[in-house]
């Protein structure tokens, strides 16, 4: 019996927080319970099955964040470590996308090294997709070196073609100006090859790039 209710209410939570509006009532009650350890495991059994479709839903999404930001760790640990693990659907979806930056926002500082690596291990496949290329251009934007570091080095690799592409030039913009000198450096060695600064400045991205 004890079962059944249990995934009634499973099933409820699930219709609800896919819900334009019930997604609020979901969101309202984590407020009011967020001094509750006994509920709050409850709820976070019958979310972490649900998370794979709430984040990439426009208004589950929304459980996701405001999970994130109130309940902090070691309680919203399974929802961080979830992200990093999925990083590149999640990055690469409309919704979701706008997701991952906030959860970064309100996680810890172990949490956000965490997700900012895993974006940075993943972003030799974001530069060029129309969502997760801002997710790159956000995490440079956060100015940890380290992580930098690990974004201009995959986009050095391919640097002609990310350079010409609309999205990915925008990256290598953002890293020019959030970069330490060192990372910037290596940059603007790349772009001192004379073949490709022919190249790019008949480009209509490329040539965004060398005025930058």
């Amino acid at each position: 019996l004890e079962d059944l209710l249990t995934n009634k209410i499973a099933t409820i939570f699930r219709e609800l927080s896919l819900n334009q509006h019930g997604t609020r009532v979901i969101q309202k009650i984590f407020e009011k319970i967020i001094n509750n350890e006994q509920l709050l495991s409850f709820f976070k059994l019958i979310l972490t099955p649900n998370l794979k479709d709430f984040i990439v839903d426009a208004n589950a999404t929304h459980i996701i964040i405001k999970y994130v930001s109130l309940i902090q760790s070691p309680g919203n640990d399974f929802i961080i470590e979830f992200l990093a693990k999925n990083i590149y659907e999640i990055a690469t979806q409309k919704h979701s996308c706008c997701s991952l930056q906030k959860c970064i926002e309100f996680s810890n500082v172990q949490q956000k090294h965490y997700l900012l690596l895993a974006v940075a291990n993943n972003s030799y496949g974001l530069f060029m997709d129309q969502y997760g290329n801002y997710v790159v251009q956000f995490v440079v934007s956060a100015c940890n070196y380290e992580i930098n570091k690990i974004i201009v080095i995959n986009f050095l690799r391919d640097f002609q073609k990310f350079s010409s592409q609309k999205y990915s030039s925008n990256v290598i913009e953002k890293s020019l100006d959030c970069c330490d000198e060192e990372t910037k450096q290596m940059i603007v060695e790349k772009l001192c090859d004379q073949k490709l600064v022919s190249c790019l400045l008949f480009d209509m991205y490329g040539n965004y790039v060398l005025q930058k």
